[in-house]
This record gives structure tokens, sequence and C-alpha cells, in this order.
């Protein structure tokens, strides 16, 4: 190589085989803000602008549904509600969200159902899966979401788990105060890997927002980036014959990427909080950012 010149390799995911027979997009935590400044690298003043462009793209996709795992508001307002329904109505497919706990702050709950109540699913059948949104905004597994669980195991469908906090631990999040899985997990490990082993069973999950996943047991829980903070970006999932094919797409504003990027390193440095820092929130690698789950895992 030339002097001052770097060699770049790049790696594709394989080719997918045969037609694809299902498509879907994944995004967490837009945390839709009427704050004037932004955060340790969280975009709240472009917080709706990101989200509505956001929607125009997964639109053009023609996805058959959408999932948003939680922290759809940073503070559960009533004009974060509006916002949210001014944009969400705009979607062409069924939309499934899971509550988060920016979401249930003071009155959140209730304004959650009054402006959200009739555009949002809490579960979808798009065979041959059964998707379920259940409630982790308490950081915990309501038993009534666990029967629901547990009735997938006499379904002939496969579960799809979305979720904001997720349920398994995962070593890979370590950082900051709000690392740990549900504070229940313990008590509903054995009936998740049960669905695993018996039907497959994909989780997503936002809270975190650290590209990673982890498989166990026929399980396989994804984290997904946020839309608002670096990594900015969503997932497009498609199905092939070989698997289910994750792709990060970012957001359409390169430059805002950055600027979330370069604030949240120097929230890491001044303010000693490593959860913040580049490394850490673009997962440990590329394949965690883009990857396949092979069939002969789900």
């Amino acid at each position: 190589l030339a002097e001052g010149s770097h060699q770049l390799s790049f790696r594709s995911l394989p080719m997918p085989s045969g037609a694809c027979s299902c498509r879907y997009a994944v995004l967490a935590d837009p945390h839709l803000s009427t704050t004037a400044p932004n955060r340790k690298g969280r975009l709240f003043q472009e917080s709706a602008i990101i989200l509505r462009e956001v929607v125009e793209h997964v639109n053009a996709l023609e996805v058959d549904f959408c999932l948003i795992a939680g922290d759809l508001t940073n503070s559960a307002i009533e004009e974060e509600f509006k916002i949210a329904r001014d944009i969400l109505k705009n979607l062409q497919m069924p939309v499934l969200c899971a509550r988060g706990d920016h979401d249930v702050h003071g009155e959140g709950g209730r304004l959650w159902d009054q402006y959200l109540g009739d555009l949002l699913c809490t579960e979808l059948v798009h065979h041959p899966y059964r998707i379920m949104a259940i409630d982790t905004s308490s950081k915990q597994l309501t038993a009534a979401d666990a029967a629901r669980l547990r009735e997938s195991l006499s379904l002939s469908l496969r579960p799809i788990i979305l979720t904001h906090v997720h349920l398994l631990p995962n070593p890979e999040l370590c950082r900051g105060q709000k690392a740990a899985e549900i504070s229940n997990s313990d008590e509903y490990r054995a009936l998740l890997l049960e669905l695993g082993q018996k039907k497959s069973l994909l989780i997503y999950a936002g809270h975190q927002n650290i590209p990673t996943r982890l498989q166990t047991s026929g399980v396989c829980q994804i984290n997904v980036p946020q839309i608002s903070q670096y990594l900015c970006c969503w997932y497009l999932v498609e199905e092939y014959d070989n698997g289910l094919y994750h792709r990060a797409i970012p957001i359409k504003s390169e430059i805002l990427r950055q600027q979330s990027r370069h604030e949240s390193q120097l929230a890491a440095e001044l303010f000693q909080e490593k959860q913040w820092e580049t490394s850490y929130r673009q997962g440990k690698d590329a394949a965690s950012r883009s990857f396949i789950i092979h069939k002969t895992i789900f």
C-alpha cells in the first residue's frame, strides 16, 4: 500500500435463498420530546422529525407490520402523546408497541390509552407467527402477560415477543444503572426456555439499545438500537428460506447520527458514564448490527 493509504475490508450478508415471505420493521425508543436541549447525545429536539422520516421509509418499503419496543415518549406528557399519534397514524400497516418505563410517568398510562389505544395492537397473527407486545414498563413480566406466553405452548404458531426491558440476562449489557433484565426473570426463565425448545422464540427488546443478541435453547433475544440516539438506526427484517435477515437501517440524516455519537462520547468522558461510549453503543462488531438468524436456530 502507498504511504498514508488504508486498506479496508467489508463482509456483506450472504445472498438470501428463495423469495421473501415476510418483511417487517423493528424500532425502539423514539423518546419523542418537546424539550429544547438534547441530552447526552439523545436528539430530543429532532425526535419527532426522525420518527416521521422513519415512518415514511417504512411505508415506502411496504412492510407487513411494524414493531416499536417502547419509550415512544420521553416524559409521558400529553403533548408528546399528541405528537406520537400525529406521526403513527400515517403508518400503512399494523403497528405493535410495547410500553416503556418512560411512557407511564404520571398520567402516562391513561394518556397512552386515550391517544394511542385505537392505533396500536397488542397482538397480531401473521402466519406462521403470533406477535405479542407485552408491558414491562414496571421492569417486570406481569402475570397476565405470562399467561399469554404460556398459551402459546398450545398453539401451532411461533411466538415473537415485543418488550421494552429484556427478559433474559445478557452479559453484554453491562453498563449503566438500567442494564439489568426484568426483575422477575428467574421466575419465568423456565417458561421462556420451554417456549424456545418447543416453538422457537424470538424476543425484541429496547431500553438498553445496544445491538446484541442472546441465543440459548431455541430462544433468540435481540436488543434493538434506538433511532434518537447513536446508533440512530432501526431494523428491517426479511424472511427467506434460509433465515431471518436483520439489516440495520440508519436514520436519514448522517449529520444527526454523528452529532449524537459525538455528544454521547462527550457525556461518557465528562460525566464518567461509560454506557454512552461509542465503542459500547455500536456493539462488539458489525455482525452485532446486521445478521441472519438461520432457520436451524429459529
